[in-house]
């Protein structure tokens, strides 16, 4: 066959380590994790499968939910999807902050949900020592019949 445009392979598959292919073929954009609803008043984050590993993630979230957030001009309920969140112990502290900062500045209220009970605890934990609502629901039935 002639191949007109040959485009080079991925460098990965030369490296030794896993290339990580889920997070390639299954990743959703930051802008497409983060929903507002005006006619409710929400906001929809969906951090499911999101892998937070360094000090450039918790930038990007920060910079997403700016984005999102800033131009309503007022402070909004929020609800988050945990369901398969991983969160590096090197970066909890930097996040937890960033969601604190975040919570003072652009939300009325934040209701948050896994149905990871270990999750629960880690985040819990990291929020709270933060002087935020610790409370994680196990379902986004409960999560969003919180948001007040």
């Amino acid at each position: 066959p002639i191949i007109n445009d040959p485009q080079p392979m991925d460098a990965r598959i030369f490296l030794p380590q896993a290339m990580q292919l889920s997070d390639t073929l299954l990743s959703i954009s930051l802008v497409d994790r983060m929903q507002y609803d005006a006619a409710k008043g929400t906001a929809y984050y969906n951090f499911q499968g999101l892998r937070v590993t360094n000090h450039k993630d918790v930038q990007d979230i920060r910079h997403a939910a700016e984005a999102l957030c800033k131009p309503i001009g007022k402070k909004i309920l929020v609800v988050v999807n945990y369901d398969n969140f991983q969160i590096d112990e090197a970066v909890v502290d930097e996040y937890s902050a960033m969601v604190k900062e975040l919570s003072d500045r652009y939300y009325t209220d934040v209701s948050r949900y896994t149905t990871s009970a270990f999750m629960r605890l880690k985040l819990g934990a990291a929020l709270e020592s933060r002087g935020l609502a610790a409370h994680i629901y196990e379902t986004p039935q409960e999560a969003t019949g919180q948001v007040r």
